[in-house]
């Protein structure tokens, strides 16, 4: 797992609010789990989000959310986290929560 802290976080107004976030179709290979921003479209996105007054994008595949376009996907709301469902894969799991 890696982590990145970010002090401070919780007095900027929009880490209060939410953020704004455009979907987009996700139109890169099927392997969800490589995790990297190396990928032209990711950086596509998040530009065409940007431009249109957004945080990020998101990219979603079978009408469910995939993933940001350089980070994890997930909603917090109440005491819960949604998130896309865990994926086994041969003797591998992938999610943000594989190992919960």
């Amino acid at each position: 797992m890696f982590t990145q802290s970010k002090p401070g976080i919780a007095d900027i107004p929009s880490e209060q609010l939410g953020l704004k976030v455009k979907t987009l179709p996700d139109l890169r290979w099927a392997r969800r789990d490589i995790k990297t921003v190396q990928l032209l479209y990711p950086s596509l996105a998040k530009m065409e989000a940007k431009g249109e007054g957004c945080d990020d994008a998101w990219l979603v595949a079978d009408g469910l959310v995939a993933e940001g376009t350089s980070n994890n996907a997930y909603i917090v709301k109440g005491d819960c986290i949604i998130t896309r469902n865990r994926i086994e894969r041969q003797d591998r799991v992938f999610g943000i929560l594989a190992a919960v």
